[in-house]
């Protein structure tokens, strides 16, 4: 387990409207073919603009993903700097892409019922 920044409720308790992604590892190809698809990245970000506040990751190698997270929040990325990010296929950071495509709802890796 990693995270890094600020969780949903302390986002809204510093007066942040928060939009959440939630990204399966179950959908990770990479996750997959490493036999780690359980867990999950939840992404943490301010509604208007998309400015990532937060990211929450279970599951293995949760601490080799935190890394990226940390220099976006650092850097005040927002959710489309991740969902125009190019990675490596497969891998597992593309997971972090998928989370910045669910808040422009283009993400390709999430059922829609």
């Amino acid at each position: 387990m990693a995270c890094v920044g600020l969780s949903e409720t302390d986002a809204e308790d510093q007066g942040h409207e928060v939009e959440i992604a939630n990204i399966s590892l179950a959908s990770n190809v990479r996750a997959m073919t490493l036999d780690e698809a359980v867990g999950g990245i939840k992404l943490v970000f301010e509604k208007k603009h998309g400015k990532l506040l937060g990211v929450h990751i279970v599951g293995h190698r949760a601490t080799e993903l935190i890394g990226e997270a940390a220099f976006a929040i650092q850097m005040e990325a927002l959710a489309e700097d991740f969902a125009w990010a190019i990675r490596g296929h497969p891998t597992l950071c593309e997971s972090m892409v998928e989370g910045g495509r669910a808040f422009a709802g283009q993400a390709l890796y999430i059922p829609k019922w």
